[in-house]
């Protein structure tokens, strides 16, 4: 007996150890699912931080490049023309009326920006002009534009001449660009010149088709002169010529010389702007775009976020389920804990009242049988027989209790299923209080011994009758059958009942520790029904219908 106590309580120290070990790491697995998850929640502003930046440098990226396409539209136009009056320039005598046409009709089609044509004469008078889609006509009403900059300025270059946007009061409300080139004789005397009008709307419609990154208000599209250092003006969506104060420079605004754009205060919208600068080869010019930065970013910056999120909220998702599945998980490992440490708990209890209880009942059994023995009093024997059956009964809940500590021990003994399962019937039907129950004994004669300890098989077929019998409160049949598998070599016992059954649900938690429907009871009696059968390399298995009953499979292996 003494070896056994030390066996066990080895056995315990060593549990005991094992479940201080398992506390801990639970402890340390939700401390990293802590850390985890404070990880994933900074990962998603990190995450949309990276993507502002990214996109920040692509709004640079893409306005740059379209800046550089506009001037090249610029420069292909220019050059077109340039081209054009080398072709021409040293065969324009005599400048007949027909070749004044020829060039007229010429000009136009050079671009389909261009609004008109147009031949003035030395005094700065227009005398012939041609619309898109109209033959070339003398000019009715007076057109001089012997004031303008553009007229100072082809009567002193054999060159291109390029204004800036400027008001006619010929053409109205819309602001025009012009670009011509001066007509000389051959002792180099000015005959007049021809130009063409870029209306600014058209110049400005055209630019804004190519223009990847959609329409917007009060954009910034300007010719800045090279030698001005300052915005001239800017164009909204409603083809509106809007002036700037001349002391708003350039450089406050754009990066001319360093080749990218740059986020700026509007000085006129009182808004963030964002613009790109770059030199129109060829040209004295600077070709400038800008856009109010929030709506550029906007309707580029949540089109790529909707995408971003769609694409990204599968993984959130996923991510997330696992972070829960894992969570689900050790908390489930923690309640498993926890039933460990009540039944290592248990366990103690039980080895105590082995040591502390079953030796002063065997003495108290000792001196029943002896009174027993030297008093025939009728009445005494009643007494005394009562007594020595309730030291019956505390016996066994000892034992039961004993089952939950690991049998390191025990004795087994060669029986035979039938008599055990009959014993067990007989205690049911012998007693009052399970009047109503008809048991249904169906096993084969001829089945082999087992070696078991007859104590631990009789109290797991308890556990299992008496759950059938509890599933049934009105009384009814219980069937039991056990035969020989010869395939499996094995002894199988069936227990089946036509009680009020379980779900799903239930079913999934009937062998856990601590688990029960009833009230009043602990919930170890399928538990240690298990752990029995298992320890004899047996299985069980239970099906249940909710209203059609409950069947038990026991297998247990011949040895």
């Amino acid at each position: 007996m003494a070896k056994k106590v030390k066996i066990r309580k080895k056995k315990e120290k060593e549990e005991g150890g094992m479940l201080f070990s398992s506390t801990i790491s639970f402890n340390f697995a939700k401390l990293i699912n802590k850390i985890l998850f404070l990880g994933l929640i900074s990962f998603v502003p990190l995450c949309l931080l990276m993507f502002f930046k990214l996109e920040l440098e692509n709004i640079r990226q893409v306005n740059f490049n379209y800046t550089l396409e506009s001037a090249a539209f610029v420069e292909n136009i220019y050059c077109q023309y340039q081209e054009f009056y080398k072709l021409i320039a040293n065969d324009l005598e005599p400048l007949t009326a027909d070749k004044i046409d020829f060039i007229l009709k010429h000009i136009l089609n050079l671009s389909k920006i261009n609004s008109g044509a147009y031949f003035l004469n030395s005094k700065g008078k227009v005398i012939k002009y041609i619309y898109p889609g109209g033959e070339p006509l003398e000019l009715k009403n007076s057109l001089n534009i012997v004031e303008t900059e553009f007229f100072q300025s082809i009567t002193t270059k054999r060159d291109l001449v390029v204004t800036e946007p400027i008001r006619l009061s010929y053409f109205q409300h819309n602001p025009v660009i012009l670009l011509g080139f001066p007509i000389y004789d051959s002792q180099g005397g000015f005959q007049g010149g021809f130009f063409t009008t870029i209306c600014t709307n058209k110049f400005y419609q055209v630019l804004m088709e190519k223009r990847p990154l959609g329409t917007t208000s009060k954009v910034v599209i300007d010719l800045i002169p090279e030698n001005r250092n300052y915005f001239l003006s800017a164009f909204d969506q409603y083809r509106n010529l809007h002036r700037i104060e001349k002391n708003t420079y350039i450089s406050q605004w754009l990066d001319t010389k360093g080749g990218r754009g740059k986020i700026f205060f509007h000085p006129e919208y009182k808004a963030y702007y964002y613009g790109s600068a770059v030199k129109v080869e060829g040209l004295p010019y600077y070709l400038s775009l800008s856009q109010p930065f929030w709506d550029l970013f906007f309707q580029d910056y949540l089109k790529y976020l909707k995408g971003f999120l769609v694409s990204n909220l599968l993984v959130a998702v996923f991510i997330s389920s696992i972070f829960y599945l894992w969570f689900l998980k050790k908390k489930k490992s923690n309640e498993s804990f926890l039933s460990q440490e009540k039944l290592c708990l248990i366990s103690e209890v039980a080895a105590g009242a082995a040591d502390g209880i079953l030796n002063p009942l065997a003495s108290i059994r000792g001196f029943l049988d002896l009174m027993m023995e030297k008093n025939f009093d009728p009445r005494n024997l009643r007494l005394l027989k009562f007594l020595s059956l309730e030291v019956d009964k505390i016996e066994g809940k000892i034992k039961e209790l004993m089952l939950l500590a690991k049998p390191y021990y025990r004795d087994e003994v060669p029986i035979r299923i039938n008599d055990l399962i009959q014993e067990i019937i007989n205690e049911y039907q012998f007693s009052d209080q399970w009047e109503g129950y008809n048991f249904v004994l169906d096993c084969c004669q001829s089945l082999p011994e087992l070696l078991v300890n007859p104590f631990e098989i009789k109290q797991m077929l308890k556990y299992i009758i008496q759950n059938a019998v509890e599933s049934m409160p009105q009384g009814g049949e219980i069937k039991i059958s056990c035969f020989k598998s010869d395939l499996e070599k094995k002894v199988i016992i069936v227990v089946r009942d036509k009680g009020i059954g379980m779900d799903k649900k239930t079913l999934a938690k009937i062998f856990s520790p601590f688990f029960s429907t009833k009230a009043g009871h602990l919930g170890l009696g399928l538990y240690v029904s298990k752990q029995i059968i298992a320890s004899y390399g047996g299985e069980i298995a239970i099906t249940s219908m909710v209203g059609k009953g409950t069947k038990a499979v026991i297998n247990l292996p011949l040895r």
